[in-house]
């Protein structure tokens, strides 16, 4: 507990400095944001190296994040959090190709399909559709067509077709994971 109170401390002080922008001490945690300057003072002297390394950490973070709670337990201002943090992450992505390369390591694949999970339960689609893609490959190379995890994100691939309205291409996917099964 002193731990906490330490770092609820700093957070304050750092808060009153105007170094961070938002701050909310509860009784379940803490949250925060960095000021936008502090945020792109910290870009400028993370090296390059490094911040390939901060990109596959914060997509491990949320992923865990992910797996521990269930939409049903998330506050909407959650949801809304974690889908501007997943954002980031995807805007990262386009930089660094985390979840587009290493594809031995299998909790980025399963990032990929709890990122394509949550954003088809809120909607966003095209988002999931893309984080879907990438878990199929990785599923479909590592563990096999026919592994039944490779048979999931084929299913909700097809689910999010359909929902996008891609009749024809959900369809297809739909019949090659039963043909599959």
């Amino acid at each position: 507990m002193l731990f906490r109170s330490t770092a609820q401390d700093i957070l304050t002080d750092l808060h009153n400095l105007s170094l961070v922008q938002s701050l909310h001490i509860g009784e379940n945690g803490t949250t925060f944001s960095l000021h936008p300057l502090i945020q792109y003072w910290v870009k400028l002297r993370a090296k390059p190296e490094a911040r390939r390394v901060f990109a596959v950490e914060a997509i491990l973070l949320l992923s865990t994040f992910l797996e521990s709670y269930t939409e049903h337990e998330m506050t909407l201002s959650t949801k809304q959090a974690l889908i501007s943090h997943l954002e980031v992450v995807l805007q990262n992505e386009n930089k660094y190709k985390v979840l587009q390369g290493d594809l031995e390591r299998i909790e980025l694949q399963d990032a990929a399909f709890n990122f394509g999970f949550f954003f088809s339960s809120q909607g966003r689609y095209n988002l999931s559709e893309q984080m879907t893609w990438h878990a199929l490959k990785w599923r479909k190379t590592i563990l096999g067509e026919e592994h039944i995890n490779t048979l999931q994100s084929m299913s909700i691939l097809g689910i999010v077709l359909r929902n996008q309205g891609k009749h024809g291409e959900a369809e297809q996917i739909h019949r090659q994971t039963l043909q599959l099964q």
